[in-house]
């Protein structure tokens, strides 16, 4: 079988790839391990928000990603819910760092407003009022329910005609005369002029002696879902003031320098947690999340197991800035995925400008897939341009 492009690794990563491929007009294949996508790109909270990047590239991609994303949910009915995105200031001096972040998005063209206390408090009734002094809110952001949005995009892409093919495991993957040459665990033999390979870690048993010197770490999250909570609506996705300390975007700001660390509990910021707030359509909310990380070869000192007191010093974090009772708490996971410990903020890797490796995107994948994919893409096929519509 001989491919355009074959797309290694089926996740938001690699279907995006896909994607713009298939809009270029390129033959193309995902040839994905597994039933259906089940790690990172279905591990998250769906929230896409280009604001928590540094105005680089990342952020732009972001921007790219998030109407695509609109686009999807408008032309092709996607579960794609258009609420934008606020942070919630619990200290001054994180208000600060907002209203710095304020000038500076402006600036470059973002759409932002700023809150007062009791504007935040009117939109949403379900924060306690004793957490607040002010808020930072992008109304163009979107969130989505990973797993549906996989569905749907691995869907339209069969539609659009990218061969997706599932259960099937790749063993080989070497760069022959004038194409990559792919082997299945089946013994399925696929012939591409370029191939991508985007399957997380995964590629360690591809090419060993690029995994072994791959400046790569891998994270563990722990996230919460409650059952359905119909009396607190909470529109849009909610960031809090450990969010303002964290992302990078604040991190630039020169008031993020005189942020007090004595005002954070250290147990939170030890295990890497922030507060987040997503609802769900049936009104359950997700909650979370911590950071554990380990190098990329000493990844067995994350274990798969949740760590209850991590879980307890999420809820009560949580419960300080939208209360519920503990006894709503449906569910609990963990989320793994790989980062770069680059500043280019993704692992690449040519190999005789056949095979393309691309992984280690990290907590960036659901906001800037789309965005870095299209990019990818019209540089590895030298395409003059990439089309914005869906």
């Amino acid at each position: 079988m001989n491919y355009d492009l074959a797309v290694v690794g089926g996740g938001i990563l690699g279907s995006f790839h896909a994607y713009h491929a298939a809009k270029a007009g390129l033959k193309t294949i995902i040839i994905e391990k597994s039933p259906k996508a089940m790690g990172a790109s279905v591990r998250n909270f769906g929230q896409v928000v280009p604001s928590g990047f540094d105005l680089n590239r990342w952020h732009h991609y972001g921007r790219y990603s998030t109407e695509l994303y609109k686009q999807f949910g408008r032309d092709h009915g996607f579960d794609v819910f258009e609420n934008g995105s606020t942070y919630i200031a619990s200290t001054m001096g994180e208000l600060a760092v907002l209203e710095e972040a304020y000038q500076r998005f402006l600036e470059s063209g973002y759409e932002c407003e700023l809150w007062s206390k009791s504007k935040l408090i009117n939109r949403y009734p379900a924060v306690d009022v004793n957490y607040p002094v002010g808020a930072l809110h992008f109304p163009q952001e979107v969130s989505v329910i990973p797993g549906n949005l996989m569905n749907q995009l691995h869907g339209m892409l069969e539609e659009m005609g990218v061969e997706v093919l599932t259960n099937t495991a790749v063993v080989r993957c070497d760069a022959e005369a004038d194409s990559a040459l792919i082997l299945t665990a089946g013994g399925m033999r696929i012939s591409a002029s370029k191939a991508i390979i985007c399957n997380g870690s995964d590629f360690e048993f591809l090419y060993p002696e690029i995994f072994a010197n791959a400046p790569l770490e891998l994270v563990k999250l722990q996230m919460l879902q409650t059952h359905p909570i119909q009396k607190a609506r909470i529109p849009g996705n909610i960031l809090t003031g450990l969010s303002v300390r964290r992302y990078e975007s604040f991190k630039g700001c020169h008031a993020h320098a005189l942020l007090d660390p004595s005002e954070v509990n250290t147990d939170l910021t030890d295990n890497g947690i922030h507060i987040l707030f997503k609802q769900n359509p049936d009104g359950s909310v997700v909650i979370g999340d911590s950071h554990h990380y380990a190098d990329i070869h000493r990844r067995d000192q994350l274990d798969f197991a949740e760590n209850g007191y991590v879980n307890d010093l999420i809820l009560n974090e949580a419960n300080r800035i939208i209360p519920f009772p503990k006894s709503k708490i449906a569910r609990a996971w963990s989320g793994y995925y790989s980062q770069t410990t680059s500043e280019e903020g993704i692992f690449e890797f040519n190999i005789e400008n056949q095979i393309y490796i691309s992984t280690g995107i990290g907590g960036k994948g659901m906001t800037a897939s789309a965005g870095y994919a299209a990019e990818n893409i019209k540089r590895i096929f030298a395409l003059e341009k990439i089309s914005m519509k869906a």
